[in-house]
């Protein structure tokens, strides 16, 4: 399934740019996105895998034909 986003932390003004969160709030954050991007990678790498799976069956299956 496609990885989700961590949400923002509540204590995060996107407007201002600023934030009155914690140390460990950050860091907590931090960590998910972190997170987040490894799964996000991984997911891709399957999906890349899936096409050239895909596309080398899809050739086989021509080549019967010919």
């Amino acid at each position: 399934s496609t990885p989700s986003k961590p949400s923002v932390p509540f204590c995060v003004n996107e407007w201002d740019n600023t934030h009155t969160c914690d140390e460990w709030q950050i860091q907590s954050y931090y960590s998910d996105l972190e997170s987040y991007r490894s799964e996000a990678q991984d997911f891709i790498n399957s999906l890349n895998e899936y096409v050239d799976e895909a596309m080398e069956y899809a050739q086989c299956r021509a080549a019967e034909m010919e």
